[in-house]
């Protein structure tokens, strides 16, 4: 038993259309969030689906979703206990609400109840400003969902 990460990872185009977007936006892409400094290329972006607040059973690592299903975005936010996250608000399709119902029916609690899907866009510590972006117009294609065991405390 073990507290559990949530999240569908975006398909290889989108990976490279948001990493173009973010680049052109000036966002830096070369720090995790655990504030470790790697390649801009290694920065995964997905959605969030849970992040447990208590101890749950083994679920698969990761599998492929049975289609690759799309979302859009709706918005801007920063998100942190700083609220210096600049994150991409995405709209709560079937597909991502079908995933929220299904681990909550396996019995997970989430972190932050008040769940907004979103797509976080940098780590960096310094931002650029979000109030003057244009939201992407390419589609947001997820393909994956991935599960892990939580190692460290937000």
């Amino acid at each position: 038993m073990a507290r559990k990460y949530v999240a569908v990872n975006y398909d290889s185009d989108t990976q490279k259309n948001l990493r173009d977007w973010c680049h052109q936006n000036g966002f830096d892409l070369t720090v995790s969030y655990s504030g470790e400094i790697k390649k801009p290329e290694d920065f995964v972006f997905h959605t969030t689906i849970f992040y447990t607040s208590n101890d749950v059973g083994d679920v698969d690592a990761e599998f492929p979703e049975k289609m690759k299903r799309k979302t859009k975005a709706v918005g801007f936010e920063l998100f942190g206990k700083d609220k210096n996250v600049p994150v991409l608000i995405v709209e709560k399709t079937a597909g991502l609400n079908l995933l929220r119902t299904w681990y909550e029916f396996l019995g997970f609690q989430d972190e932050w109840p008040d769940w907004k899907p979103h797509i976080s866009l940098s780590y960096a510590p310094m931002l650029p400003n979000i109030e003057h972006l244009s939201l992407p117009t390419f589609d947001l294609v997820y393909d994956v969902v991935h599960v892990e065991d939580i190692k460290d405390e937000v």
